[in-house]
C-alpha cells in the first residue's frame, strides 16, 4: 500500500483502502493496488461520499454502510475524483 497520511486513518479491508475524514466524505489516503477500489479506478485523494446511493459523511458511516453487505456483493460507490468532479463505480467487496 502507498501511504500518504496514516494519522487517524481507518482501514476498510473490503475495499483495500485507508480513509480519513474530509469535508465531504471519506478521503482515500492509502490504497492497495490490488484492492477492490483500485480495480475500478479509485485513487489516492478520491473522496467516497455514498454507498448504493446513500450518503456517507466520513469513515465511520462508510464502515457502517459496508458492514451490512456481504463480501462478494457488488456496491455502487459515489466518489469525488481528487475533490474536483463526481463519478460512480460498481465495486465487488473483498473478504476482509
Amino acid at each position: 500500500m502507498q501511504k500518504e497520511s496514516p494519522t487517524a486513518a481507518i482501514s476498510i479491508p473490503a475495499l483495500g483502502v485507508y480513509v480519513v475524514q474530509s469535508d465531504h466524505g471519506a478521503k482515500i489516503v492509502d490504497l492497495s493496488p490490488k484492492g477492490a477500489a483500485a480495480s475500478v479506478g479509485l485513487a489516492l485523494g478520491d473522496i467516497i461520499d455514498s454507498v448504493n446511493g446513500s450518503p456517507v459523511k466520513g469513515p465511520t458511516e462508510l464502515t457502517s454502510a459496508l458492514s451490512t453487505i456481504s463480501p462478494g456483493s457488488k456496491v455502487l460507490l459515489g466518489y469525488a475524483i481528487r475533490g474536483m468532479w463526481h463519478s460512480e463505480a460498481t465495486v465487488t467487496l473483498a473478504n476482509p
